[in-house]
């Protein structure tokens, strides 16, 4: 009864449940090509402004990587998994807040000092206590505006939120190939009409740019996919 238990509890928390993101089925990470058309899920920043600015088929995007950062709490340093996202992530993930809100585009952009904890960051590290919370990451003071609730972050293991900001880059730098990136389709898109889209102004950028070496078209992978894997 406990391995039958163990077993349905993990298939359907993994593999029938949807998403834990508001209408899931729309979120899609979106991939570099090379002159093979083998994509891969790094992307540059940018390749990726363009595909934001230009793009007919998608509502919003958003970069982001992963790092284990120092973080000081009430003169108490702490390493963290830290997810610096730009400033749609939070508008595109729509993820529930148990406090507070996510941060937003305007904010990052002008280099606010915000950031958003996970639930369980918050309840262990920052003692639950009432937003906002003066913190350090990576020696820079952020104020923590928002608490993603548990079972929500993305990516999982993240503890902390803190801001990217982003800028259009020309020539070599498209391929610094540095960042993951997840959009979310505009009602009533296909991922066909999406990937088309996408992989014109990749072809724009190729022509434009010939020594852009990852500008050979845009794949989309369900982001369900992706979070499942081989499981």
């Amino acid at each position: 009864i406990g391995l039958t238990t163990a077993g349905f509890s993990i298939v359907n928390g993994v593999l029938v449940r949807a998403l834990p993101f508001e209408d899931p089925d729309r979120l899609y990470v979106l991939q570099s090509m090379d002159s093979t058309r083998d994509p891969f899920s790094q992307v540059s920043m940018g390749n990726w402004v363009d595909w934001k600015e230009q793009s007919r088929t998608i509502e919003s995007t958003a970069l982001y990587r992963t790092f284990r950062s120092p973080i000081v709490v009430q003169g108490t340093a702490v390493r963290a998994w830290t997810t610096y996202a730009t400033g749609d992530f939070f508008r595109m993930m729509r993820p529930p807040m148990v406090t507070g809100r996510g941060f937003n585009e305007a904010e990052v952009q002008d280099g606010e000092g915000v950031a958003v904890a996970s639930e369980g960051f918050w309840r262990s590290v920052l003692g639950a206590r009432a937003l906002p919370i003066s913190i350090t990451v990576d020696g820079n003071p952020v104020a923590v505006i928002g608490v993603v609730e548990g079972g929500h972050a993305h990516p999982r293991e993240t503890d902390l939120w803190a801001p990217q900001r982003y800028r259009a880059s020309t020539g070599m730098l498209r391929n610094s190939i540095n960042f993951s990136a997840i959009a979310r389709l505009a009602p009533g898109v296909s991922e066909v009409e999406a990937e088309r889209d996408l992989s014109r102004i990749a072809n724009e950028i190729r022509a434009k740019e010939p020594l852009g070496l990852y500008s050979w078209g845009v794949g989309l992978s369900p982001l369900k996919d992706e979070v499942i894997g081989d499981a």
